[in-house]
């Protein structure tokens, strides 16, 4: 019988990522910290710190904004 990924929700994935930011800003980040956090938030793991970090934010900032606009339509019903 083959497991199927349980979608995390926003609040554990938002958890995770700001996780994931504290380790990378880091001066000496744990990279396999931080590849298992990516691993978990379903993100490509990169070596290049930059382009690491501008995607981590894209996404997260992405999921927030998504979150604060599904509460926003809940609110208004």
């Amino acid at each position: 019988m083959s497991r199927q990924k349980v979608p995390m929700k926003n609040a554990d994935m938002i958890k995770h990522f700001e996780e994931l930011v504290d380790e990378l800003l880091k001066d000496d980040p744990d990279e396999h910290r931080v590849k298992m956090l990516m691993e978990k938030l379903s993100l490509d793991y990169q070596m290049d710190s930059v382009n690491r970090i501008t995607t981590v934010l894209e996404k997260m900032n992405k999921l927030v904004f998504e979150s604060q606009t599904k509460k926003g339509e809940h609110d208004l019903q």
